[in-house]
C-alpha cells in the first residue's frame, strides 16, 4: 500500500473547518474526512483584580485572567497545593494576620503555545492594608477642627466669666451722673475695713433713688473717703460705722 500525505500552507483562521479527501486505488476508493483547526501563538496575557478590605479584616481579591484570541485557548488557575481551577475568574479571601504570602498563577494554553503570569496576595492587598493603617486625611481635619473649636469656646467662657466677676465688683461699672443728699450718702456708705492706724476706708456706692438737684455731682466708678479718727484716751468701744458717719456729716 502506498503512502499519501497532504500538505497545507499559509493557513489562516478562515481555513479552519471540515475537509474530506478521496483516495482512489486500483481496486478501491476511500474517503477520509478531517477537521482542520488553526491555532495561533498566544500573547498579551492579562490579569485584572478588584481588591477590598472586608469588615472582619480579611483581604477580598477577585481575579480575572484573559488573553488575546481566547476562543482557541484554555485558561486555568494554578493555586496553592498544586490545585488547578479551569476557570478564568478566581475569588480569594486572604487573612494577612494568619496566612503567609500566597502565589496564584494564570495559565493560558493551546496546542501550539502556552503562557503564564503570577501574582501574590501580599502585593495585591498592599494598597488596602496601607489605607487601613493610615486614617483618612478628611477625618484628621475634622478632629483637629473640633478640638480647636472646643479650645476657643473654653477660652471664651473663661474670659466671659472673668469679665462678669469684674462687673460685679464694680471695676467695669459705668454710671450716669447722679445727685444725692447727705442723708442718702450716709445711707449708702459701705465700710470696707478699719486699719490699725485709725483710718477708715469707705466705698461710696450709687444712691437708691435720684433727687432733682440742679447742680449735678459727677460720680466715678467708685469713690473712697479717707477719714482719720483720733482715738480718745478713754477706752470706749467705738463703732467703726458710727465714726465714719460722724466724720462724713
Amino acid at each position: 500500500m502506498e503512502n499519501y500525505s497532504l500538505l497545507l500552507s499559509n493557513l489562516t483562521a478562515a481555513d479552519a473547518g471540515l475537509y474530506c479527501a478521496q483516495i482512489t486505488m486500483q481496486t478501491s476508493t476511500e474517503f477520509s474526512c478531517y477537521t482542520l483547526q488553526v491555532f495561533r501563538q498566544l500573547r498579551n496575557l492579562r490579569i485584572t483584580n478588584h481588591t477590598r478590605l472586608s469588615e472582619i479584616g480579611t483581604c477580598e481579591i477577585h481575579l480575572t485572567c484573559s488573553v488575546e484570541n481566547s476562543n482557541d485557548s484554555l485558561l486555568r488557575w494554578h493555586v496553592v497545593g498544586n490545585t488547578s481551577i479551569k476557570e478564568a475568574n478566581l475569588t480569594i479571601s486572604w487573612d494577612p494576620k494568619n496566612s503567609s504570602d500566597q502565589k496564584y498563577t494564570c495559565i493560558a494554553e493551546n496546542p501550539v503555545s502556552s503562557i503564564a503570569f503570577s501574582v501574590s496576595t501580599q502585593s495585591l492587598c498592599k494598597g488596602v492594608l496601607n489605607t487601613k493603617n493610615h486614617p483618612d486625611t478628611k477625618w484628621i481635619i475634622i478632629v483637629v477642627t473640633a478640638i480647636l473649636m472646643c479650645i476657643i469656646i473654653t477660652i471664651g467662657l473663661f474670659v466671659w466669666r472673668k469679665k462678669g466677676c469684674l462687673w460685679r465688683t464694680g471695676i467695669f461699672h459705668f454710671s450716669t451722673p447722679q445727685t444725692q443728699s447727705p442723708a442718702d450718702t450716709i445711707r449708702n456708705l459701705d465700710y470696707v475695713s478699719v486699719s490699725p492706724g485709725n483710718t477708715v476706708y469707705a466705698c461710696v456706692t450709687h444712691p437708691n433713688k435720684q433727687t432733682n438737684i440742679p447742680t449735678p455731682v459727677k460720680s466715678s466708678d467708685f469713690s473712697t473717703i479717707y477719714s482719720t479718727v483720733h482715738q480718745s484716751k478713754e477706752s470706749k468701744p467705738i463703732s467703726s460705722r458710727t465714726t465714719a458717719l460722724d466724720s462724713v456729716i
